[in-house]
């Protein structure tokens, strides 16, 4: 850091991070988080915008739980992120029964502006819905499943969504 002319050159080495210290930023979304990231994010700032790089990003033994639907989902695999975008590599995930699926591309910008997505996600058959039906405050409840292909793709104001959902 160098405050005279408002540089930065930083890394963040991620060295077994435990995922459920970033749960506050997400805790309207996930709960239940565990498990850890590896892996190292550059990050330099100075007059012509900010560069951002990454090597060996990857999450291990990691599990979240989605509060709308309470289902939990087993999250493997590696990403990156750099200057063009944060990037999944074949992410996986697991629900209870074993069933799992896939992510693959990302989000795309060029130096953190002009966002777009460029997303293939893959569910062959996977749990959507984990609601007890003790649950009083849930008008919604029981469990169900999905099979699912989608294509997101388009500036994040104007999403094209293709989707092919199978119960």
């Amino acid at each position: 850091l160098n405050p005279g002319n408002r540089d930065i050159n930083g890394r963040l080495s991620l060295n077994a991070f435990p995922l459920h210290s970033a749960q506050p930023l997400f805790s309207s979304l996930l709960s239940d988080m565990d498990g850890t990231l590896h892996g190292v994010v550059d990050i330099q700032k100075d007059s012509s915008g900010v560069a951002l790089s990454s090597s060996g990003l990857e999450f291990e033994a990691c599990s979240l739980t989605l509060a709308l639907t309470g289902v939990k989902y087993s999250l493997s695999g590696k990403m990156g992120i750099d200057n063009k975008g944060l990037i999944l590599d074949g992410l996986s995930l697991r629900d209870r029964f074993g069933n799992s699926g896939s992510f693959r591309g990302g989000l795309k910008w060029n130096r953190m502006n002009n966002m777009r997505a460029d997303l293939r996600v893959n569910l062959p058959k996977i749990e959507i819905l984990n609601m007890p039906t003790g649950n009083a405050a849930s008008k919604i409840y029981g469990n169900a499943f999905v099979g699912a292909l989608a294509n997101i793709s388009g500036p994040l104001n104007d999403l094209e969504v293709s989707l092919t959902l199978r119960t």
